[in-house]
């Protein structure tokens, strides 16, 4: 059943090639060649956007983790003088 398919298609594309003439043949290929290279360009537009965002969602969560660091282990004497504070007076 393969090779019945296979005949006819071949049928159907030698009997298109031989009524199509040389000049035809090669605006086709032209038309196909720009259609594919429109194509890849999409593609690598999408693949440029989600690189984009995935670089931009990391450089985020750096900012926020920079962000607690800096809070945490920058300023650690505020903890510590809150509970001087809260503490009663020896004496």
């Amino acid at each position: 059943m393969a090779a019945s398919a296979t005949g006819a298609t071949s049928a159907a594309m030698s009997t298109r090639t031989d009524n199509e003439s040389l000049p035809s043949l090669f605006s086709r290929l032209g038309d196909d060649v720009m259609q594919l290279f429109d194509t890849k360009m999409s593609l690598l537009k999408v693949e440029l956007k989600e690189e984009a965002n995935n670089y931009a969602r990391g450089g985020a969560m750096i900012a926020v983790g920079g962000g607690f660091c800096h809070r945490r282990c920058a300023l650690p004497d505020r903890g510590r003088n809150n509970r001087d504070h809260n503490e009663e007076p020896s004496g």
